[in-house]
């Protein structure tokens, strides 16, 4: 009966929180360079129908993101972190990995929401990096190592760490894509060398949409 009594009001109050079932999820870059100490954050709108909650069919088809991958110029290559399936649960993922959440995402809707604090994110959840070594030129895009950051950017960057939280509002403002990478606009240029790599490999069908995402 008090199971029972627990999913019945745990069901009222995702019901009461069905039109705000959405949060910013940040993102953040920990660099050391040879100038300091530079944060570099990603946001990203996510947000999902509770209703998939309840049918038990939640999964990463019904979360929905919305916004710009970070594209950044670090000192001439420029720096991006593509979208990928773990975009929008990279929060849960780091409360599960520490565990401060249940084994399922509903059930924890409302931790996601609040955890403002911002998690460290395990190695594995990490997110592919990329880099434009030639801003002018869409054949340069290479993968990067996050170990040896300084193999694309120079001596004296290296990825110290990533963290990841949930906001109700969006980080700050960033430069946009077509001001670091002036060939963006042109539709017609493909990404990359058109290579085809070893299955699973980030660089493999790279697409625009995996650097900008539309709200649906």
């Amino acid at each position: 009966m008090a199971v029972r009594a627990t999913l019945g009001a745990w069901l009222l109050a995702l019901t009461a929180c069905a039109s705000s079932a959405a949060w910013y999820e940040v993102m953040t870059l920990h660099l050391s360079t040879n100038d300091g100490p530079v944060a570099l954050s990603q946001s990203v709108a996510v947000s999902f129908d509770p209703a998939q909650v309840w049918a038990g069919a939640l999964d990463s088809d019904d979360v929905q993101i919305a916004g710009r991958a970070l594209v950044v110029s670090l000192g001439g290559p420029v720096l991006a972190v593509p979208f990928d399936d773990r975009t929008g649960w990279r929060v849960w993922r780091a409360r599960y990995a520490l565990r401060l959440t249940d084994t399922t995402m509903g059930a924890d809707l409302q931790g996601v929401m609040a955890q403002e604090e911002a998690l460290p994110l395990p190695r594995d959840l990490w997110p592919a990096l990329v880099a434009f070594t030639d801003p002018h030129d869409a054949v340069s895009l290479v993968l990067v190592d996050p170990t040896d950051m300084a193999a694309v950017f120079g001596q004296g960057m290296m990825l110290e760490r990533i963290t990841v939280q949930a906001r109700q509002e969006p980080a700050a403002p960033t430069t946009p894509i077509s001001a670091l990478l002036p060939w963006w606009g042109d539709a017609n240029v493909p990404l990359g060398d058109g290579i085809r790599r070893s299955y699973g490999h980030p660089l493999n069908g790279l697409r625009r949409r995996d650097f900008v995402r539309e709200a649906s």
